[in-house]
């Protein structure tokens, strides 16, 4: 059980440290006692269902937050699954996801209209 504890608490590390290095600015991240499961918050322009659905396109699965509960609440959350062994092939789908969420933030930003512009007819 010792064992299975440190690996865990390896695979958790080697998770956030790619988030932080991959996803967008204003990313924050869990920081679990324990447990192998991460909730990430996004910024506020990064929909979580429209960052799922980009990522299964490309073979990815996450869980974003609406899925947790009724409403709209954690629009801008996931949660990851820490529990696989840390492999390449993770590492691989962790910058995908963070570049997804990059351009989803970027696109969001396009699309805001400026301070001082009044909005379409």
């Amino acid at each position: 059980l010792r064992k299975l504890r440190t690996q865990l608490n390896q695979q958790v590390r080697a998770f956030r440290a790619a988030i932080a290095a991959s996803f967008p600015a204003g990313t924050a991240v869990s920081d679990p006692r324990g447990g192998y499961l991460l909730w990430v918050t996004l910024p506020r322009e990064v929909d979580a269902m429209q960052l799922q659905a980009a990522a299964a396109e490309r073979g990815i699965i996450i869980a974003p937050g609406p899925v947790f509960a009724a409403g709209n609440r954690y629009k801008h959350h996931l949660r990851l699954n820490c529990g696989f062994p840390w492999s390449d092939r993770i590492a691989g789908a962790l910058r995908t996801l963070g570049q997804l969420a990059t351009r989803l933030a970027s696109e969001h930003r396009r699309q805001a209209p400026r301070s001082g512009q009044k909005g379409g007819m």
